[in-house]
């Protein structure tokens, strides 16, 4: 059974359907969530060495990794759905004062050659401490080009980004074209495994899949 949202930090319930963001709190067991970062699969995944999980494989997690994305997305999507394509993870670990970039996690050049990726983003926190790091969201509907999101950010008004505080065995899914990205971290350590399902397998890891 789906779980409803423990928490939301729109100020509309229609916003937050508009633009299908919703945030859950002890999404997962915290045996999973425990198990995951204490593994070894996991504590040798460099930051941003992205992966790639067949949904033909989904009901038949091989290592720790793919218990808990099996655990983050069961109640979330129809594997049915995305059958010949799968799962993109990867894993960024922040310590000390850093701050991220403004991104979409949709990769253009394969958009342009038929690639249609799942519209869903999961940013799954198993480990928090620290001092800021906040995900900021704009409100975006669509998926901009390089040119248009510069323009978005030259003309960005703080007041109408979503910020969300990263906190442990959280989970934020939100629609893979909006625009995102960590706000500053003053000190701390925040651990983020985020995945994107998508309906092909991309280009990238064609190959490697």
């Amino acid at each position: 059974i789906r779980r409803p949202p423990r928490s939301t930090l729109s100020s509309s319930s229609a916003a937050s359907d508009v633009y299908k963001r919703q945030i859950y709190d002890e999404h997962i067991s915290d045996e999973i969530r425990t198990n995951l970062i204490h593994s070894q699969e996991y504590q040798s995944l460099q930051h941003e060495d992205y992966r790639f999980w067949k949904m033909s494989d989904f009901n038949h997690p091989s290592n720790t990794i793919e218990k808990t994305l099996h655990a983050i997305w069961k109640d979330m999507i129809d594997p049915y759905e995305y059958a010949k394509g799968g799962i993109e993870y990867w894993v960024t670990k922040s310590r000390g004062e850093t701050a991220g970039k403004w991104h979409i996690d949709l990769v253009e050049k394969e958009q342009h050659k038929g690639y249609e990726p799942g519209d869903k983003t999961i940013v799954y926190y198993p480990w928090v401490q620290c001092d800021g790091g906040f995900l900021e969201l704009m409100t975006n509907q669509n998926s901009p080009s390089m040119s248009e999101m510069y323009e978005m950010l030259r003309k960005l008004d703080p007041n109408r980004l979503e910020r969300i505080q990263p906190i442990t065995n959280r989970a934020v899914f939100f629609n893979s074209n909006r625009v995102h990205r960590m706000s500053k971290m003053y000190s701390g350590t925040r651990e983020m495994l985020a995945s994107t399902v998508w309906k092909k397998i991309p280009l990238t890891f064609n190959q490697k899949a």
